[in-house]
């Protein structure tokens, strides 16, 4: 149900999913140009960071975007055990181009995120 309470919840999470996307585009950064030994602390934060945001996209009853992170934080994680290869990076890069209808999603966006998170959860080649 719509109210100004929401809609200033929506407002609030809008900002704070926008510098969570910025933190995790700067680790992403980071990833293109560490090594294994490196690269743990850009992938830690990248983690965390969808971690957070999972949570707060649940409170705000954004499923769709939970799942999405969820999916995601899991692929990152994979991508500490295993690697950051191209596939896993572009997973990461379409997430982020996705990442400005993922607010106030249309059928589609709806669609292709829940598209994403399905490729997120089924993994990629190591």
């Amino acid at each position: 149900m719509a109210n100004e309470h929401n809609d200033a919840l929506l407002d609030l999470f809008a900002r704070e999913c926008e510098g969570h996307l910025g933190a995790i585009r700067a680790a992403l950064v980071e990833l293109a140009s560490a090594d294994a030994a490196t690269s743990g602390g850009a992938t830690a934060r990248i983690e965390a960071t969808l971690h957070t945001l999972a949570g707060a996209a649940r409170a705000m009853e954004l499923i769709d975007l939970e799942y999405l992170c969820r999916a995601l934080e899991n692929l990152a994680h994979a991508g500490a055990d295993e690697g950051w290869n191209a596939p896993r990076l572009a997973l990461f890069d379409a997430a982020l181009k996705l990442a400005p209808e993922l607010l106030a999603p249309t059928p589609r966006a709806r669609n292709q995120m829940m598209a994403l998170a399905a490729r997120c959860a089924a993994g990629v080649p190591s």
